[in-house]
């Protein structure tokens, strides 16, 4: 997922909070998020050509319904000067969870974000 809107964050800003709010049309195993370090497309991205990722930021539950990810660190590393490539969600076991994509006009992922100016 590619953060939309981070460059209205002003460099060098203090994130207090950040939160990744997904919609899980069904749960599975704990997950894991991890901060994209390579630029990808949409169109192009297939497994064997998709960029590396940092290490695991945090781990959380996978239930059907409202899931919010904890993202703080990576989003200021984003306000620090790091390319904001997006993150990498990884299911921590072979049950995975399935999530509603930018595609689904009611469900789409939101990026919250609180900063101290």
């Amino acid at each position: 997922m590619r953060p939309l809107g981070i460059d209205a964050i002003p460099p060098n800003t203090t994130i207090e909070h950040a939160v990744l709010r997904l919609q899980a049309h069904n749960g599975g195993d704990a997950a894991e998020v991890r901060q994209v370090t390579g630029a990808w497309a949409e169109n192009t991205i297939k497994y064997n050509n998709k960029p590396g990722s940092g290490g695991v930021v945090s781990q959380f539950p996978t239930t059907a319904g409202v899931v919010e990810i904890d993202v703080t660190a990576i989003v200021q590393a984003w306000a620090d000067g790091a390319p904001a490539h997006g993150v990498r969600l990884r299911s921590n076991g072979s049950n995975g969870s399935d999530f509603y994509s930018s595609e689904n006009a009611s469900s789409r992922p939101e990026l919250h974000v609180w900063y101290a100016q």
